[in-house]
């Protein structure tokens, strides 16, 4: 993005090795960190990998974000930036 970095990071479950990876995006804009969405993804007890998402480049302004679990349908999410305003969205 023009005006920042996205940052994800992800939390593995605890004690239930089937449980679900936590996931936060947060945006690193002028030296501050934003927390912009956090979602869980289903992925059968593995551990994430490259292979669990994908970015893909709309336009300058505009990012999809895949998401691929083993065991859940795929998540799409919107990165949007406008007038210096960054937005993360899940779309329907």
């Amino acid at each position: 993005m023009a005006t920042g970095s996205l940052e994800i990071y992800y939390e593995e479950p605890n004690f239930a090795p089937f449980a679900p990876h936590t996931l936060h995006f947060y945006l690193e804009q002028d030296g501050e960190t934003r927390l912009l969405a956090s979602t869980q993804l289903h992925n059968d007890g593995a551990n994430l990998g490259d292979h669990n998402i994908e970015f893909i480049e709309v336009n300058s302004d505009r990012w999809q974000i895949w998401l691929k679990g083993a065991e859940q349908a795929d998540e799409v999410w919107l990165l949007e930036q406008s007038d210096g305003a960054v937005t993360l969205a899940k779309e329907e």
